[in-house]
């Protein structure tokens, strides 16, 4: 089989890229001219100049393939509304209009917060959960809402075999960026993640992700998606399972949702007098409010996804940003006497 995979370059991509190469399949990549991209023409990946938001690339890339797994967004915590816009919902468009020309099927990474949130810690939401997270605001948020949607319009007027797939918060090694997952494991190992905030979120091992989306592929039902999750953890939990991983500091206090809302907004005051990106925004404070706890039983049921526990996946993020200068000196030498090297 041949595939086309976008967003190669990144933290999801890049697994999903070692997921298809494992099932021995001819793998190409769209990546931007300016990205690097030796790392995978190293592996055999046929590299194409290119991008989400030009179509003739897509098209171009997307011919005598077999399917096409559609990785590539933007997230950060600088960018309005426009930018996500033409890169997560009109470049999703173009990615969908290329398979429907090439006869490809398509998997198009969505994520869980297209699916919605929950403001009871003891219910998970589920492919079928009525989308709630509009009211935040977030435009990231908004925008992979409005790209889903779109895929599922296109897939209704017959045109696209496609499959959903909604990751919740991936962990694991090569988070580049890193993911705000990745970021908070990266300021407790540095002794920085003393406080939790209220909420909760799904962590999930990279590696699993990437590990469904073949599965989807292959074993997917057109016009479905498929929540890809690993286990649910409040926050506090979530720092308290980084800290028994890696012996980095606990938590000492649970911070309440004024209190967030208020440092966000501090945030955002020093990200636009230092030029910086803030590390919370005020939308993301909303979206905190929710537990953004998760169920994979479909993806288990009809995929056959099997999601590990998220520990393992946590010492190999832990060891990758030592071992690749994420970490203090101090912090670097702690995680890596403990865990050992990448």
């Amino acid at each position: 089989m041949k595939v086309l995979v976008t967003g190669a370059t990144g933290f999801i991509g890049g697994h999903v890229v070692d997921a298809c190469l494992d099932q021995g399949y001819e793998v190409r990549a769209l990546v931007r001219p300016v990205t690097p991209s030796g790392h995978l023409s190293d592996r055999g990946v046929e590299v194409v100049s290119g991008d989400v938001t030009d179509f003739r690339s897509v098209w171009v890339a997307a011919r005598q393939v077999d399917a096409v797994l559609h990785l590539a967004a933007l997230y950060s915590m600088r960018p309005g509304p426009a930018a996500y816009e033409r890169a997560n919902v009109e470049g999703t468009r173009n990615v969908m209009r290329a398979c429907v020309e090439s006869g490809a099927r398509a998997v198009h990474c969505s994520s869980i917060v297209a699916v919605g949130g929950s403001t009871d810690p003891g219910r998970a939401v589920d492919e079928d959960t009525d989308w709630n997270l509009g009211a935040t605001g977030d435009p990231y948020i908004l925008s992979k809402r409005r790209s889903e949607e779109e895929v599922l319009e296109m897939c209704a007027a017959g045109s696209l075999d496609v499959v959903i797939v909604n990751p919740t918060g991936p962990v694991g090694p090569r988070d580049v960026k890193p993911t705000p997952t990745g970021n908070l494991l990266v300021m407790c190992l540095n002794g920085l993640g003393r406080v939790a905030p209220e909420g909760g979120i799904n962590l999930v091992d990279v590696a699993d992700v990437a590990a469904g989306h073949v599965l989807a592929l292959t074993r997917g039902r057109t016009g479905q998606r498929y929540i890809l999750a690993g286990e649910n953890l409040t926050t506090l939990q979530m720092l308290n399972r980084f800290a028994a991983v890696t012996g980095c500091p606990g938590p000492m206090a649970v911070v309440p949702h004024p209190a967030v809302a208020v440092a966000a907004a501090g945030a955002e005051l020093v990200a636009r007098l230092t030029g910086g990106d803030p590390l919370m925004t005020r939308a993301t404070a909303r979206v905190s409010r929710f537990f953004l706890f998760a169920s994979s039983d479909k993806a288990c049921v009809e995929l056959g996804y099997a999601p590990a526990s998220v520990d393992a996946a946590i010492a190999g993020a832990a060891r990758w940003f030592a071992a690749n200068g994420y970490l203090k000196r101090r912090a670097a030498a702690r995680v890596l006497a403990r865990l050992g090297g990448p």
